[in-house]
């Protein structure tokens, strides 16, 4: 399996994996985001997609990150999707440490995420914020100290 920046050819693949995860409404929210990320920017989303090459789209899954404004060094990650075949079989786990490597890079100090799957996040040093209802809570990873100019 190998991790790479996503590339125009895998955005089809990526969004039938949202379709099938949670959605129409969300493939468009995807889409919107992947706008943003090929027209670039400091504030842009960064995607990455986890390539197997016996899946029959060729994408097994997919992330991303982003800077947050909230202050110097946060980032949030957005989207981890996994092609139901590939579900188990360590994706989510590859792209969930390669963008936390990604931001370590970067200088980011804290990270966080919104999930329904609290137990998955809390394995890679995530612990639980805000609950939303619905099941879905807000998720905080502490790098390093903050910066907050």
């Amino acid at each position: 399996m190998i991790v790479r920046r996503l590339e125009g050819p895998d955005v089809s693949a990526c969004l039938w994996i949202v379709r099938d995860n949670w959605g129409e409404i969300a493939a468009d929210r995807a889409l919107e985001q992947m706008y943003e990320y090929f027209k670039g920017g400091k504030y842009a989303p960064k995607f990455f997609v986890a390539k197997i090459t016996e899946t029959a789209r060729g994408v097994a899954g997919f992330a991303a990150y982003h800077r947050s404004m909230r202050m110097n060094g946060a980032f949030d990650l957005i989207w981890l999707a996994v092609d139901k075949p590939c579900q188990g079989s360590g994706v989510g786990e590859k792209l969930t440490e390669h963008r936390i490597a990604e931001i370590t890079k970067l200088g980011g100090s804290v990270v966080t995420l919104v999930t329904q799957k609290p137990n998955y996040f809390s394995r890679f040093g995530f612990v639980a914020g805000a609950h939303y209802g619905n099941d879905w809570i807000e998720m905080i990873k502490v790098l390093k100290h903050a910066d907050m100019e």
